[in-house]
């Protein structure tokens, strides 16, 4: 009766936790484009999307990411062994456990009709099943006791989802332990498996036969025994015994454990130990099949969704079904730290205390805003941080273990933030080609410099557009600037020109000092802002050494650009255009 009835109350939580979860999914919104959009909408669309992928093309692509990225967790595997060993370990063991144990009278019997548990090859099998979890957790604790990460955080939800792990299976092994040495389950079997039951010297001997070669600790028998008690015993064990159970040394852990339980069961039948080691664990997977929707465990439903998802991904989404996916993708992160470790602005959290610049840190933000959580101004301003001094370098989504589309998170909660901001970020990467993207790609006939100004004129006025960028008017010094911009037009803000740079490590604070760093310079010259650039005392603090150029991944002539910035700011001196 408890079983049953807990049973049905975790199974009640899992499930109305899903639905309501999965709900969320239609319901929240992360940006305000995604709030004008209708739950009815969304699910409408998600499931002609999921019908068109299943029906589509899609579908090989799809099986093939079910296996290799779902499966075998390639995408772990490419990046980190150690880590993909040990969820390979937890994900599989706990798989076959299912399999085997937890739904063996639906599975296991049906499918292998001389199953029996307590026989090998099954009770050796359910054995090694349980040590693969439980040494997939005790990689995991030394992973984050002994293998510190940087910048890897360990969580409330962390520690939650280990222990109830590790209570479900040492609590399965100790159970087992406590039924081999318990009288009470010997004396059960023998009562239901034999008629020797009422003959009291045959019990004996079978007994002695148990407790010398099974395990069986016996409050009442103490080796050593006659042999001819034992030959007694081994006769009525091939007779009764033998077809459907294997020695306990095959439970080769559970049987070492039944050891730590001699001081109790020396003393008793063993069955109140079995009994609690019964309510210990049962009621430890009754916890974890309710908290899965609700905490760190839920990716285990999420997970596989969003790297079916990536692969179904087409070239053109209808809004609705991105909305969805970036809100079941918020609810796909594991928390593992991999986005965190190759940030490419990752470095800067240890002089800057914010934690919303590493991206695994970003995810928890975004989940409390697409919730409807409301932040803090603190918080806010934070976030807001955290997505200015992203680069947009997108090796965050390259190692994603579980698919998320990273970079279009930062991107769309990035410009739909900035749409509500009054002044641009116009030398850093959330310049006008972020505010004003979709309008500046109607201006094809025009220089990007040029259209970024219109754009800004027309938006602000005559006045302030005087003021923050220059006019059409292309003045003669600015020609050799120009010249470069089949070079420059292909800088992605990634800052290694910045990094590379050895003039900024003179300095104890180089923005305050230099005024503009290397990658501001290029990013004022794209729009224009020669007159910003000529006054960065970092345009004439330049070496020349050509470290910038050679590191840029994108093969921007860096030092050129700013020799070309230095000659035209030196040439509208003699004329007098420069004041």
């Amino acid at each position: 009766m408890f079983f049953t009835i807990g049973l049905y109350i975790s199974l009640t939580i899992l499930v109305v936790g899903l639905i309501y979860k999965v709900s969320g999914w239609f319901r929240h919104s992360l940006t305000s484009a995604d709030k004008e959009l209708g739950t009815g909408a969304r699910l409408s669309s998600t499931l002609r999307a999921v019908g068109g992928a299943v029906l589509g093309v899609n579908l090989a692509s799809m099986i093939k990411a079910f296996f290799l990225d779902v499966l075998l967790l390639r995408r772990s595997f490419k990046e980190d062994l150690y880590r993909w060993g040990m969820h390979m370990l937890i994900f599989w063991g706990f798989i076959l456990l299912v399999f085997m144990h937890a739904f063996e009278s639906q599975i296991s019997e049906p499918l292998l009709p001389d199953y029996i548990s307590t026989l090998n090859p099954y009770l050796f099998l359910r054995e090694f099943f349980g040590l693969m979890v439980a040494a997939g957790v005790v990689m995991a604790l030394y992973r984050r006791l002994r293998m510190p990460r940087p910048r890897l955080r360990t969580r409330s939800m962390d520690v939650a989802a280990i222990i109830i792990v590790c209570v479900i299976i040492l609590s399965g092994f100790l159970l087992k332990g406590s039924k081999i040495a318990s009288q009470s389950e010997f004396m059960r079997m023998v009562q239901d498996y034999s008629h020797i039951y009422y003959y009291e010297e045959e019990v004996e001997a079978l007994e002695s036969y148990w407790v010398q070669n099974y395990g069986l600790i016996s409050p009442d028998l103490e080796p050593p025994f006659p042999k001819e008690l034992l030959a007694e015993g081994q006769e009525l064990n091939d007779l009764f015994c033998v077809t459907c159970h294997s020695q306990s040394q095959w439970a080769a852990v559970s049987y070492a454990s039944s050891k730590l339980t001699h001081p109790v069961t020396s003393r008793s039948d063993g069955e109140s130990l079995v009994s609690f080691f019964w309510y210990l664990h049962v009621l430890a997977v009754f916890a974890g099949l309710a908290w899965i929707p609700f905490g760190k465990m839920f990716h285990l439903v999420t997970s596989p969704l969003s790297l079916l998802t990536s692969s179904a991904r087409g070239k053109k989404t209808d809004p609705e079904v991105s909305a969805v996916r970036r809100n079941m993708e918020l609810d796909a992160c594991t928390q593992c730290g991999a986005c965190s470790e190759r940030c490419s602005v990752g470095v800067a959290v240890e002089s800057i205390p914010n934690n919303n610049i590493l991206p695994s840190e970003k995810i928890l933000a975004l989940r409390a805003v697409s919730s409807g959580h409301s932040l803090s101004s603190r918080d806010q301003k934070a976030l807001a941080e955290g997505l200015v001094v992203c680069t947009n370098c997108r090796r965050c989504k390259d190692v994603c273990p579980v698919g998320i589309d990273l970079q279009d998170l930062w991107t769309t909660v990035r410009e739909d933030m900035l749409r509500n901001l009054v002044e641009p970020y116009s030398l850093s990467q959330l310049s006008l080609d972020s505010i004003l993207r979709d309008q500046l790609r109607t201006r094809k006939d025009e220089p990007f410099w040029i259209a970024a100004g219109n754009m800004v004129k027309d938006y602000y006025g005559d006045a302030a557009s005087r003021e923050i960028v220059l006019s059409k008017k292309a003045n003669t010094d600015q020609e050799l600037v120009r010249s470069l911009e089949n070079t420059f037009r292909y800088c992605f803000k990634c800052k290694t020109c910045s990094s590379a740079c050895p003039v900024p490590d003179y300095f104890e604070n180089p923005v305050d000092s230099l005024g503009l760093l290397p990658h501001q310079i290029i990013h004022a010259t794209i729009l224009g802002h020669s007159d910003l650039a000529a006054s960065s005392r970092m345009l004439w603090a330049c070496l020349g050494c050509y470290q910038c150029q050679e590191q840029c991944p994108q093969g921007v002539r860096v030092t050129d650009v700013l020799y070309a910035q230095k000659q035209a700011a030196l040439s509208g001196l003699k004329t007098g255009e420069n004041k």
